[in-house]
């Protein structure tokens, strides 16, 4: 298994020759090449399979693809999330409301029932008859309620693995900046050993 993370100093050429070689050495028995990199261009000449880590929910998703496949099949994933948990919590919504509403029906009913009933009238067969009923109204309705919210929070979850996370800026905090020079050069020439060719002669330069 080789291991290249942020490969650099990659001109047109170089970058061709990376490529091809990364080809062959992927196409040996038993090998195996992960990169790494922001390079978008040149994960899609060489990758064919996508590793993709969720900083929020801490997971790590393959993807059998190029990297411009994944971009698509990621963001699709993301927004179906997104519907499927707006839907889910409209639906608990829209069974809260029902639980409510048919609360007050029977509500309702009972306190007709006790206003057109006679005096003479077994008032606690009634009373149960209403109590019974609005008991197996309020269970039912209940574990619907139940269902729902259990839905909502498996799409909570589901949307939490899949979710993009801003990453903040990089901060590097040190100490003040010194009033005296870190180096200084005055007069500097350079040239390799063995060579003729001046790469640069008479620099004066500070790094504070």
């Amino acid at each position: 298994c080789l291991v290249i993370d942020e490969p650099s100093f990659l001109d047109t050429s170089s970058t061709e020759w990376f490529v091809s070689q990364i080809k062959e050495l992927s196409m040996s028995s038993n090998a195996m090449v992960i990169l790494i990199s922001h390079k978008e261009p040149l994960l899609d000449d060489v990758c064919d399979r996508i590793l993709y880590l969720n900083p929020t929910s801490k997971t790590l998703t393959a993807y059998h693809c190029s990297y411009s496949e994944f971009q698509v099949a990621h963001k699709d994933r993301v927004a179906h999330a997104k519907r499927a948990k707006e839907h889910a919590e409209k639906e608990d919504s829209q069974a809260k409301s029902s639980l409510d509403t048919l609360r007050k029906q029977l509500n309702k009913r009972e306190h007709n029932l006790k206003a057109t009933t006679s005096k003479n009238s077994d008032q606690r067969f009634i009373k149960g008859k209403n109590k019974e009923a609005k008991q197996k109204a309020d269970h039912s309705a209940a574990s619907k309620v139940k269902r729902m919210k259990k839905k909502v929070a498996d799409m909570n979850e589901q949307e939490k693995l899949l979710r993009e996370t801003k990453i903040p800026p990089l901060v590097l905090e040190g100490a003040e900046l010194a009033n005296r020079a870190l180096m200084t050069m005055q007069d500097v020439s350079f040239q390799y050993e063995g060579s003729s060719d001046v790469l640069f002669e008479w620099v004066n330069a500070q790094i504070s």
